[in-house]
Order: structure tokens, then sequence, then C-alpha cells
């Protein structure tokens, strides 16, 4: 199982939770959306 569809699984009741799957995904997601935490993955790569 990948790791982004375990932490799909966990309950956001209280925080919504948002996946990027790239880094300029990640980059366009934090700048619409402030979120309080990011976890970032190694693999996150921009490019361009």
């Amino acid at each position: 199982m990948e790791r982004i569809e375990i932490l799909s699984q966990i309950p956001a009741d209280d925080y919504p939770i948002l996946f990027a799957t790239g880094g300029r995904e990640a980059l366009e997601i934090t700048a619409a959306q402030l979120p309080d935490l990011i976890l970032l993955g190694v693999r996150l790569v921009v490019s361009g």
C-alpha cells in the first residue's frame, strides 16, 4: 500500500488533509490553502 493511501485513511474531523503528488502541485496547494502543517516526502521534485 502506498504511503499516500495510508495517510488518506486518517480521519480528518478537525483538520482537512490535502495531498500533492509532485512538487509543483504542493506549491500550488500551499499557496492557495495556507496549511498549518506540511509533511514533505523526499521525492517531491519541482522541475522547470
